[in-house]
């Protein structure tokens, strides 16, 4: 069974930091996971869960442990990923679409637009591409940096979140409130 690694930046300890899962298909380990790493460390400081041998199954029962905690499944999309069977595409991905966990894919090659968007591969889902030469397009950098500061809030900005929208009701009633014919 596959064994889960925790990166961070700097290789510090991963306290409180917000969880993001690598998965991409085997053979895309080496030439992606760094490159992959280093982008999303220059905008947040998070934890990246992933395992070095993505052939590997991962227990069933750890699945809640080890991925559901995640708050987002980020996946290279290759050639390989879209049309070889592996753990990336069969398992991961899908256990994130059940799971209501968002998935970021990341396009790693061209070319790729009409596999990707196959109902039985990623869909309407959108994308990033690192490699876009569009000059009147937002820099993938900056759409990294706004996607992840969407999904990915620290557990201080989760406390304020909540703080600022506790609320308590209290309800009450009179009898001679109550509606005479329903009886409320």
């Amino acid at each position: 069974m596959a064994n889960i690694k925790i990166e961070t930046k700097n290789h510090l300890d991963i306290g409180k930091k917000t969880r993001v899962y690598f998965t991409c298909h085997p053979d895309d380990f080496e030439k992606c996971f760094k490159k992959i790493c280093d982008d999303i460390f220059k905008t947040h400081d998070c934890a990246i869960y992933y395992t070095e041998d993505m052939c590997e199954a991962i227990a069933e029962d750890e699945k809640e442990t080890d991925l559901g905690r995640n708050n987002l499944f980020v996946i290279p999309v290759t050639f390989k990923l879209l049309t070889t069977p592996n753990r990336a595409m069969d398992e991961d991905f899908r256990y994130a679409m059940e799971k209501h966990i968002p998935v970021l894919p990341i396009m790693m090659e061209s070319g790729l637009d009409e596999l990707y968007s196959k109902p039985d591969k990623f869909g309407e889902l959108q994308f990033l591409n690192p490699y876009s030469t569009d000059p009147t397009e937002i820099s993938y950098k900056e759409k990294l940096k706004k996607h992840l500061e969407a999904i990915l809030i620290s557990d201080e900005m989760a406390k304020r979140v909540r703080a600022a929208f506790d609320a308590y009701i209290f309800l009450s009633y009179r009898k001679k409130d109550r509606n005479t014919q329903t009886g409320l």
